[in-house]
């Protein structure tokens, strides 16, 4: 009569001894090792495991490291400027929008290309600082702080009524003459 090994399905040899159910040492502790546990899949890092049937119930994760992580709670976001995916809390994703510093400055720059000094003295003659502000998008404060680090000299309310006076007679006054 042939048998089978339980656990490698090998043939044995019944006549060395008829209570024998494993073809070895190593496929009986095998058998009744894997014999109590099941497959576990890490919610975390999806590796698959074996475990005691009755820790199945408690056990989470396959380990401290992706218990630590599935405690962690963090949500992936997209940059609001450079459309950049990134990780942050699930508690600060309310208040953050951008994925990092250089980003969070480049929002805060509402001019990419500031007038410089030629260009804003001839806005300067012109227009009024408010319309330049609309220009550029910028409040008004914006625009003065462009002329006094400039050095560009605004005209007075007088020497702009004489400017429109005079644009209307063909020749223009610059202010300071």
């Amino acid at each position: 009569m042939v048998r089978e090994c339980l656990h490698c399905g090998t043939d044995l040899d019944l006549l060395k001894d008829y209570r024998e159910k494993f073809c070895s040492l190593i496929c009986k502790r095998t058998f009744y090792h894997l014999k109590g546990t099941e497959e576990f899949r890490c919610p975390v890092c999806f590796k698959i495991t074996r475990i005691k049937k009755s820790r199945i119930k408690h056990r989470k994760t396959c380990s401290l490291k992706c218990a630590g992580e599935s405690r962690r709670r963090r949500v992936t976001m997209r940059c609001v400027l450079c459309n950049k995916k990134y990780e942050i809390r699930a508690s600060r994703r309310v208040r953050r929008k951008y994925c990092s510093m250089e980003c969070v400055r480049k929002s805060q720059l509402k001019v990419l290309n500031p007038p410089n000094k030629v260009q804003l003295s001839h806005l300067v003659l012109k227009s009024t600082v408010p319309e330049i502000a609309l220009m550029y998008e910028v409040s008004s404060a914006v625009v003065y702080n462009w002329c006094k680090r400039l050095g560009v000299c605004l005209p007075t309310r007088k020497e702009r009524a004489d400017m429109k006076n005079h644009s209307n007679k063909g020749s223009v006054r610059l202010p300071g003459e």
